[in-house]
């Protein structure tokens, strides 16, 4: 393919068969029949919610972001017993993001579900990543921090050098001005963060900062 979202690069790296399968011979899976809501749809969720949340002119409480899921659920089928299901990740996810938020609007301005891409230079056929950013912040030295949401678990140290590229491939079209709304930043850090049934340990986030966030963009 001549264009991939950075999430795919991942799947590229370990199953090269699976993107010749989606990209170049269209092929999709089959949906479960009758299946209920289920990670997919929450995680779904939860980033509208965080996305409303940091377009709020103040950072809001837990009741007010509640209000906003309670909003949005129907809308990806959570109702009724999956609902329930959910109910303790969901809560605990949302005063997660009640205090992250408020912590994070003193350093600078988030900019919420961004799209961006870089043509790799010096590739031929010409190449094209992309990327739709949870969440980026221009902080006030100028720098951007990055953040992605994941539901349930974050990627290790290890798989991020390796097998997991997604934000380091983000980072590296941030550094090249490939979202417009943003436009070229020095790279400050960048972290996944995992939203629901926090462990209060390492598995909660992990990412790079400083020189060590810059040179991953290069790798």
């Amino acid at each position: 393919p001549a264009r991939l979202p950075v999430t795919d690069i991942e799947k590229w790296i370990r199953d090269p068969y699976a993107i010749y399968a989606k990209r170049l011979l269209n092929l999709r899976p089959l949906e479960e029949h009758g299946a209920g809501a289920g990670a997919r749809e929450v995680g779904s969720l939860l980033h509208c919610v965080f996305e409303r949340a940091a377009l709020a002119p103040a950072a809001l409480s837990v009741e007010a972001l509640r209000a906003i899921l309670d909003e949005e659920a129907p809308r990806v089928g959570l109702t009724g017993a999956a609902r329930a299901f959910w109910s303790a990740s969901l809560d605990g996810a949302l005063r997660w993001f009640s205090g992250f938020d408020a912590e994070r609007r003193v350093q600078g301005k988030a900019f919420v579900e961004q799209s961006g891409e870089m043509t790799l230079a010096g590739v031929d056929p010409p190449f094209t990543l992309t990327a739709r950013a949870d969440r980026i912040e221009l902080l006030s030295s100028g720098e951007a921090a990055i953040f992605d949401y994941k539901l349930t678990g974050v990627p290790t140290e290890k798989q991020d050098a390796t097998f997991s590229p997604q934000l380091a491939l983000t980072a590296a079209i941030v550094a090249a001005g490939g979202f417009q709304a943003i436009g070229p930043a020095r790279v400050a850090s960048y972290h996944y963060l995992r939203s629901a049934n926090r462990k209060s340990d390492k598995t909660d986030e992990v990412g790079r900062d400083g020189a060590e966030a810059r040179e991953a963009t290069k790798a």
